[in-house]
């Protein structure tokens, strides 16, 4: 704004020497040079007006363009952040698989995340989960020279905010010390090489559940974890009651930062390739998937493994 200013304060200054001075000039020929130009200056003046304001609205339409491109990007990736604070909220319930209880969970109080998370048993599947990718996409995002030349200052800030509570949340989850390990297992999931099913996948495990059809699986979540891990992915755990409330606060809080980038529909990616927006759950009847289609969670797919 002060860049823009600069030129309609020197013309107007100038106009108005060259006004003073033709006021005290006595010769005649040089007042009329001297008005002649204050004349002159007047008629720049206008016209540079009529130039900024024309141009002022082209950079207007243009960063309503940028805004919107930004908002789309960070929609994106903000809603997979969403996707994944869901399943610590809700655990693995693909019936809050909309995008209504998703996008909602930005209006969660902390009291309603602390109660959701103390009833909650984790699987050691979501406890050892490597959470990187998140991360990366955060950055990916926050480093973007187009974010960072068109957000604001606060803006920039709460998006660095959110990445530190989601790297805060995360080391609450690695911390072993925080959960109590619970007697029974999730005997009706069972744990998939993604590239047993389909070599196109990427380098994952798979969390499969049971359906009625022993060759049917649902997919409910999928990760990268540590070779040392493996064996502890289908043990049940419980959150100590003052780690959970250590986490609800960092994830009500992120979710509150996020209410200003809440992602609308028109803003989201059809298929993502972290998730799929289900609506009222899933069906039997939706197309099984074979080993030629990259897997998704949500999809059913067909196999047989031994427990």
């Amino acid at each position: 704004m002060p860049s823009r200013i600069i030129p309609y304060l020197s013309l107007a200054i100038g106009s108005l020497l060259v006004w003073l001075i033709s006021s005290i000039v006595e010769n005649q020929t040089a007042k009329a040079v001297l008005i002649s130009v204050f004349s002159n200056s007047i008629f720049f003046f206008l016209v540079y007006l009529l130039y900024d304001l024309i141009r002022q609205s082209l950079v207007n339409k243009e960063k309503r363009l940028l805004v919107q491109y930004i908002r789309s990007d960070l929609s994106s990736t903000l809603f997979s952040i969403l996707y994944s604070l869901k399943k610590i909220i809700h655990g693995y319930n693909l019936e809050s698989n909309t995008l209504e209880n998703i996008v909602g969970q930005v209006n969660y109080k902390e009291s309603e995340v602390f109660a959701a998370i103390c009833n909650q048993s984790y699987l050691g599947f979501q406890i050892f989960k490597n959470g990187a990718d998140m991360r990366e996409l955060l950055k990916q995002a926050v480093n973007s020279n187009i974010v960072l030349k068109y957000s604001s200052y606060m803006e920039i800030t709460m998006l660095l905010q959110i990445a530190n509570n989601l790297v805060a949340v995360e080391a609450e989850f690695k911390n072993t010390e925080n959960f109590i390990k619970q007697a029974e297992s999730g005997v009706e999931y069972r744990t998939i090489d993604g590239k047993q099913l389909n070599p196109s996948n990427p380098e994952r495990i798979l969390l499969a559940k049971m359906t009625s059809d022993p060759q049917k699986f649902v997919v409910y979540d999928s990760g990268e974890f540590a070779p040392t891990d493996r064996s502890l992915l289908l043990n049940r755990y419980t959150l100590k009651s003052e780690s959970a409330e250590r986490i609800a606060v960092l994830v009500s809080s992120t979710l509150y930062l996020m209410k200003k980038w809440l992602p609308e529909t028109a803003y989201l990616e059809r298929r993502n390739r972290r998730f799929r927006i289900i609506d009222n759950f899933f069906s039997p009847n939706t197309n099984v998937l074979t080993g030629d289609v990259e897997v998704h969670v949500a999809d059913i797919i067909r196999g047989k493994w031994e427990a």
